[in-house]
């Protein structure tokens, strides 16, 4: 590839300058080296010049030199315009009008680093990981020094499935034994994302021997705590995530989430004292749902409600969503969805029995009805694995051309190879997070139930269970908790109102034409009667029934869900009735769900 050059007003003294720096190479390398160094004193903002110059030091074998000319290149670069501008453009949302900035100056400047990082960001942003990963790995090799392109490639890896790619590459980051925050925090992520939880434990303890007065690092290891259901130990790391930064609000909320009453009213006095101080873009929801799980717990419903309401208000804000979107969605779906569609294509798709989808609402006993399951010998818990909206998404990508049809009538453009394909594309994705040979797996993202209809398409002989829970107490289950991400339905009462109507009008729909795809599971029927409910269900399945899926609460495996320390305690009807204290308040909610 052929260097770039400087802006013409400086070309003709650059490459005067640069001719007697080469030759001066060829005949001494140190002195050629540090006239090539001081070549960047007269162009020190110049990305251009700059990137030119590391690839010089780079061909002649100045790797730590070279480096730091590149990084100098890209941060020159991203403070010049139209990089610059590109980047207002992104933060400000705006991704349309960015990648058109950065693409036409990437026609005229393709080995800008800065360049081809923000349109990687964008490609991210957008959902379009497989270009995102080029782009990144494009600019990975132009300035191999530069670690922000490669921690996000590790990133962009993970989310594609390519898990152990993205340690490798993590591992190479972590240099000297010195841990750098961003990538080992990212490498405990995707440890404890693949179930690799010995390894998660030995790697956060690691990271702790080497900073053990580092908050962020101690609010990682009390989730993982959490996770492998410590519950004592991960409010200790919680604690003292706090002790050394009072401004990590997250840690408030995991300490509510461990859903044991361990918030005082000593805790609410300093989280009230926090709040006052906290600015909407700090975390603050972190801390007003804490509140509210604290006063909920004391018995205060009133106060808990209104911490609820002003969290939730402020989490809309961050994570817009639209009632006609998914109405839309739902109503394509249940277009395309046929009887006929699916004899038509009978026997297409991917013959295999082993994955178990758990759909439905969040907060509805997927948990625990997965808890159950993974107690049988025949049966592995796994995660919620994204790869069912990957493949979605993928799919939406190939037909994008087509201006006139979105997802998911494009479904019905897939051949019977197509299907078979997609269907040995996720089986091969979730093979990294099944650590037994047992015959059946379970894949429990509940938002699936988006996608039944493609998952019958590739998977037609995988099975389904629509976990099922009373509308009021469901919808205010997922008021009440603070998500990661991803459920922008949950931070209002109408709006779960109307959510939980589309995804029950469809679920009707499906068992309509498809009666026997979905195997419906009332969470109430389930903990009134577990015995019943079980063995039907595990007939349903197509295995014998075993005692051991009574006791759910003995099985030690990890749970990532916000239901891990609930499911660790016997299946019982305690609990069905608590909502009802909440119900002066829930008007809203009615009356989106009698619409």
């Amino acid at each position: 590839m052929t260097p770039e050059r400087p802006p013409n007003g400086a070309v003709d003294r650059f490459r005067s300058d640069l001719r007697d720096a080469a030759a001066l190479c060829r005949q001494n390398l140190p002195n050629g080296r540090l006239a090539l160094l001081a070549l960047c004193e007269n162009y020190p903002n110049d990305g251009a010049a700059l990137r030119f110059l590391g690839r010089c030091l780079r061909e002649a074998l100045e790797s730590d030199a070279a480096g730091a000319i590149e990084n100098a290149a890209i941060e020159a670069s991203s403070r010049t315009e139209p990089v610059a501008s590109a980047i207002r453009c992104l933060i400000d949302g705006q991704l349309p009008q960015a990648e058109q900035i950065v693409r036409a100056h990437l026609a005229h400047n393709p080995q800008d680093v800065a360049a081809l990082c923000v349109l990687a960001d964008i490609a991210n942003r957008s959902g379009v990981l497989d270009q995102a990963e080029l782009l990144l790995r494009e600019a990975s090799n132009l300035a191999p020094a530069f670690r922000e392109a490669r921690l996000n490639l590790a990133l962009i890896l993970s989310r594609r499935g390519a898990a152990f790619e993205a340690i490798t590459l993590l591992d190479d980051l972590l240099r000297d034994g010195v841990v750098e925050n961003a990538a080992g925090l990212l490498k405990l992520h995707i440890l404890a994302q693949i179930g690799d939880y010995v390894r998660a434990a030995k790697w956060a303890k690691g990271m702790l021997a080497g900073k053990p007065k580092d908050p962020a690092i101690w609010l990682a290891y009390a989730h993982l705590l959490k996770t492998l259901g410590r519950g004592v130990d991960s409010e200790a790391a919680y604690r003292r995530s706090l002790s050394l930064d009072p401004s990590v609000s997250e840690a408030w909320w995991g300490l509510a989430d461990l859903k044991s009453g361990v918030l005082g009213a000593l805790d609410i006095q300093a989280m009230r004292q926090r709040i006052d101080v906290m600015e909407p873009d700090t975390g603050k929801e972190y801390v007003l749902f804490a509140i509210a799980r604290a006063y909920e717990d004391s018995g205060n419903i009133s106060a808990a409600y209104d911490a609820y309401a002003t969290g939730n208000e402020l989490r809309s804000l961050q994570e817009p969503y639209s009632a006609d979107a998914t109405r839309d969605d739902v109503d394509r779906s249940i277009a395309l969805f046929t009887p006929s569609f699916f004899s038509s294509r009978s026997g297409w798709g991917h013959p295999s029995t082993e994955p178990i989808f758990i759909i439905g609402m969040p907060r509805a006993g997927s948990t625990l009805l997965e808890q159950i399951l993974a107690s049988h010998s025949s049966i592995e818990g796994t995660s919620e694995l994204p790869y069912i909206p990957i493949i979605a998404h993928q799919i939406a990508l190939r037909f994008r051309h087509r201006h006139d049809i979105r997802y998911p009538a494009i479904l019905a453009d897939l051949t019977a190879d197509d299907c078979r394909t997609l269907g040995e594309e996720y089986l091969s994705l979730s093979t990294i997070h099944r650590h037994t040979k047992r015959p059946y797996f379970i894949d429990k993202l509940p938002n699936n139930w988006l996608n039944v209809g493609l998952i019958k398409l590739i998977l037609p002989r995988a099975t389904i269970i629509d976990a099922r829970r009373e509308a009021q107490p469901c919808c205010l289950s997922n008021y009440k908790q603070l998500f990661a991400k991803g459920q922008e339905f949950s931070y209002s009462l109408s709006d779960l109102g109307k959510y939980y109507r589309h995804y029950t009008r469809y679920m009707d729909h499906f068992a309509a034409v498809a009666p026997s795809s979905i195997r419906r599971l009332d969470h109430e029927a389930l903990v009134t009667e577990p015995a019943r409910e079980i063995s039907a269900l595990l007939r349903y399945i197509g295995i014998d029934f075993e005692t051991s899926c009574l006791s759910p609460e003995k099985n030690e495996r990890a749970v990532r869900t916000a239901s891990a320390q609930q499911v660790r305690r016997p299946i019982s009807t305690e609990g069905l009735d608590k909502w009802r204290s909440f119900l002066p308040y829930l008007a809203p909610l009615q009356s989106a769900l009698e619409q």
